[in-house]
């Protein structure tokens, strides 16, 4: 582990050509305030935040797409939802699809 010391507004670049930046925003007490910027394709995450998005994708794994899908509509990530839902519409036999799409249509008008 590299260990590194820097004041109020300065920064560490990570890697060559990735364009991370950490810069120091603030430090109060016992806690530092961290900026960074990175490419949007690279995720930064704190690592409980990351943890928690490890823990989900293992528990999605086991699930079925049908409970995936119903997972990411209690957790409102509408996106992964309709993806899903687009993976189901050539899995599920019609009458469960509308089934689901009544149910969404009623999330819908809330």
């Amino acid at each position: 582990m590299l260990v590194l010391s820097r004041k109020k507004n300065e920064s560490i670049v990570i890697g060559e050509g990735l364009e991370i930046q950490v810069v120091v925003i603030g430090i109060r007490g016992d806690k530092v305030r961290l900026g960074i910027e990175s490419p949007k394709e690279v995720p930064v995450h704190s690592r409980e935040v990351y943890d928690a998005i490890q823990r989900e994708e293992e528990f999605l794994k086991e699930r079925s797409p049908l409970e995936k899908f119903k997972s990411y509509l209690d957790s409102r990530d509408y996106i992964s939802a309709y993806e899903t839902f687009q993976k189901l519409k050539q899995e599920v036999p019609y009458s469960d699809l509308k089934e689901l799409t009544d149910g969404l249509a009623g999330l819908v008008k809330k």
